[in-house]
């Protein structure tokens, strides 16, 4: 048989302060005011732990989700035995997913605004077995037609903030920039498409 929550005693001294006679009612009214502080800032530091924790876990999630939680650079990432390379990772236990992408930053110019940005670059398979953003990409037909065209066609996936940074909606064109472009005589120079 468990024991219950309280034992006999301590149930005890607390319905003697706070059910106390007349000639001691300041005790039992200020046991009762202290009974319910304690109650409300119990209620409240419950209530606060757990929408901070089910915050926590969705930020990890979300920020985790898109970023991965291991990155692997290097000249392997251009040599013939990538595939190899990708094949071994995948193999790990644990590992659920592994895709080679390519990241540099741009600006971004669209209608109203131009901004910086981190520019990923991923083969249209690739993206669609990212299931955070596949899922969250609209309209969702957007998915079937990228990738699709010479060195990747021209189609690109944006953010909502970006987006509504830039003033655009799906279908409209923007800008990208990247100072990183092609070597000339005059060295380099920087590579703009739309």
């Amino acid at each position: 048989m468990s024991a219950g929550p309280f034992s006999a005693w301590e149930r005890g001294i607390a319905f003697r302060y706070l059910r106390a006679k007349r000639s001691e009612g300041g005790i039992s009214t200020i046991a009762t005011i202290s009974f319910i502080g304690i109650l409300l800032a119990v209620f409240a530091l419950v209530t606060v732990m757990s929408v901070m924790n089910g915050f926590r876990t969705e930020l990890s999630n979300r920020t985790l989700g898109f970023n991965g939680h291991a990155f692997i650079a290097g000249p392997v990432l251009d040599q013939p035995g990538r595939e190899a390379m990708l094949a071994r990772v995948r193999a790990v236990p644990g590992v659920a997913q592994a895709q080679p992408l390519i990241e540099s930053q741009a600006l971004v110019q669209g209608p109203i605004g131009a901004a910086g940005a981190i520019v990923r670059g991923i083969s249209a398979a690739d993206l669609r077995a990212s299931t955070l953003i596949a899922q969250s990409v609209e309209p969702s037909s957007a998915l079937s037609s990228f990738g699709i065209g010479e060195n990747g066609g021209d189609e690109v996936i944006i953010g909502a903030r970006l987006a509504e940074a830039m003033g655009v909606r799906a279908g409209d064109q923007i800008s990208l920039t990247s100072p990183t472009g092609g070597a000339t005589a005059f060295g380099s120079l920087p590579m703009r498409k739309t």
